[in-house]
C-alpha cells in the first residue's frame, strides 16, 4: 500500500461526509479494503463515515477494526453468516483449561479502567489447537481465514473481517508449503509485550495439546525486523530457515498439515497463570534467585510514541535516590531482561512494552506503574497473575469515567500516545521504599 493510496481513501471519505453523503464512497471502500485488508487509519477513517450516518455501533466497531456484518455486507455483498455456515471444520485438541485469579491489588479500586474487577475475577480462557489437512489460508497480518478446496469457510479460525479477506484471495494465487505450517502470527507482532504473552506461549500450547514438531516445521508470521524476534526464536529451538513471512513470501497459502494455536489474552485479562510461569521455565528463572535490584524502567524517547514523562529528570532522582538502577531495556537481550527482572524486588517505570519484563518477576516483587491519559490492564493482569503487589499512578488529564464509549474508542490512539507530568509529592513512598 502506497501512502499516495491511502491518502487518496482518506480524502474520498472525508468528501462523502462533507457532501452529506451524497458522493459515492462504496467502491472506494470496497477497493482499498481489498488491496489492504487491515489499515489503522482506514478503519478510523471508514468509522467517521459510519458515525455520520448515524451507525454508531458500527462506527465504534469499525474504530477497533471490526465490519459488522451489515458493513460487511454493504461494502463487499457477502452473507458472513451464510459463508461462516457450514460443516467444515478443522479438529480442536484442548491444552490449558479454564482457571481463575480474584484480584488483590487496592489500585482496582481507585482506576477507572480496573474498577469491574472489585467484583470479577481474571478468568482465564481455555487455549487450544485447530488441525487441518489440504486447505487454504489467508493471513494478512491481522486477518486469518482458512478455506476447504471446496470454498467453504471455517468459523472457529476466522480471525478479523471475512468479507475483504474473500475478495483478496480470489485475486491471489495461494502459495504452496509442504510439512506442517504452525500459524503463529497475529496483529501486534512487532510489538513487544504481544510478542512475548500473544506470540512466544503458543509454542507452549502446542506443546501442551501434544503437537509433534520437528526441524522441517514451518512456523507463520506476517513478518517482523527486531533482534527480539531473532533472539526469542532461537531461545525456541527454532532458526531462521523455518520461517515463513507471509508479507514477503504470500498472504495467500495452500498448506499440507495445518496447525493453528489458540490462544486469546485480551491484553492479559483473559490470559492464564500458566503464561508467565511458562515464560519463566523457557528463560531459565531460577525461583531462588538472589533478588537485589530496585528498577526503573527507562524509556527511549526516540521509540517513546511519544508517551513520555514531561518531568522526566525529576522522576529519574526521585527513584535514584532511593536505590533505583534506571534500565533501558531494549539495550540488553531479552535473556538479559529476563535475568535483572527475575532478580527485582522492586519494580516502578511508565506505562508501556518494557513492563512486558513483569513477566520474569517473582512472587512479591513491588510494581508501581505510571500512566496518563490511557492504561490498557495487562501489565495490572500481569502482576496479579503472578503474585506481584502491584500499585499504580494516575497522571490523567481526560476524565474517562464521564467520557462515552464511542469517545474513548474513537479517541484511544490519541490517548495512548499523549504525554503526562508525574507530581512527585503524590507518590506513594512506602510502595517505593517498602
Amino acid at each position: 500500500m502506497t501512502d499516495d493510496y491511502l491518502n487518496r481513501f482518506l480524502e474520498s471519505t472525508e468528501s462523502y461526509i462533507q457532501s452529506g453523503g451524497k458522493q459515492p464512497i462504496d467502491s472506494t471502500v470496497r477497493d482499498f479494503f481489498v488491496s489492504e485488508p487491515f489499515s489503522w487509519k482506514a478503519f478510523h477513517a471508514l468509522g467517521t463515515v459510519l458515525e455520520s450516518e448515524g451507525d454508531i455501533t458500527a462506527a465504534r466497531e469499525c474504530y477497533k477494526g471490526v465490519l459488522v456484518d451489515r458493513v460487511q455486507k454493504r461494502f463487499f455483498n457477502e452473507d458472513i453468516h451464510e459463508l461462516t455456515n457450514t460443516s467444515f471444520h478443522g479438529t480442536r485438541v484442548e491444552a490449558h483449561p479454564i482457571s481463575q485469579v480474584t484480584p488483590v491489588s487496592p489500585s482496582i479500586a481507585t482506576t477507572f479502567q480496573l474498577r469491574d474487577y472489585c467484583t470479577r475475577t481474571l478468568a482465564a480462557k481455555p487455549t487450544y489447537v485447530h488441525q487441518f489437512s489440504n486447505v487454504n489460508l489467508w493471513f494478512d497480518g491481522f486477518n486469518t481465514a482458512v478455506f476447504s478446496q471446496q470454498g467453504d469457510v471455517d468459523a472457529a479460525s476466522l480471525v478479523g473481517n471475512l468479507a475483504p479477506v474473500l475478495h483478496a484471495a480470489r485475486s491471489v494465487e495461494a502459495n504452496h508449503v509442504k510439512g506442517l505450517l504452525v500459524h503463529m502470527g497475529g496483529p501486534g507482532t512487532h510489538n513487544f509485550f504481544h510478542w512475548m504473552v500473544d506470540v512466544l506461549p503458543k509454542l507452549g500450547v502446542l506443546d501442551k495439546a501434544g503437537v509433534l514438531r520437528d526441524k522441517n516445521t514451518r512456523y507463520l508470521f506476517s513478518g517482523f525486523s527486531q533482534t527480539f524476534h531473532i533472539e526469542t526464536l532461537a531461545q525456541f529451538g527454532i532458526d531462521a530457515s523455518q520461517i515463513y513471512l507471509a508479507n514477503h513470501l504470500g498472504r495467500h497459502i495452500s498448506a499440507e498439515r495445518l496447525v493453528i494455536p489458540v490462544l486469546e489474552n485480551t491484553m492479559g485479562l483473559t490470559m492464564g497463570g500458566w503464561l508467565p510461569e511458562y515464560l519463566r521455565q523457557q528463560f531459565g528463572i531460577n525461583p531462588a534467585v538472589s533478588r537485589h535490584r530496585k528498577i526503573l524502567v527507562s524509556r527511549d524517547a526516540a521509540r517513546s510514541h511519544g508517551r513520555g514523562i514531561t518531568n522526566l529528570a525529576q522522576f529519574n532522582q526521585y527513584f535514584i535516590e532511593r536505590g533505583y538502577e534506571p534500565l533501558l531495556p531494549e539495550k540488553y537481550s531479552v535473556a538479559e531482561q529476563a535475568k535483572f527482572f527475575s532478580e527485582a524486588t522492586h519494580v516502578a517505570g511508565p506505562h508501556g512494552a518494557g513492563l512486558t519484563n513483569l513477566s520474569f518477576c517473582l512472587p512479591g516483587t513491588k510494581v508501581y506503574e505510571f500512566y496518563g491519559d490511557h492504561l490498557a490492564p495487562c501489565y495490572w493482569a500481569l502482576s496479579e497473575l503472578s503474585g506481584l503487589d502491584y500499585l499504580n499512578h494516575d497522571n490523567s488529564s481526560v476524565d474517562l469515567e464521564n467520557t462515552s464509549a464511542l469517545e474513548r474508542t474513537r479517541t484511544v490512539n490519541a490517548r495512548r500516545s499523549s504525554s503526562f507530568s508525574v507530581d512527585l509529592s503524590t507518590i506513594d513512598a512506602d510502595h517505593v521504599e517498602g
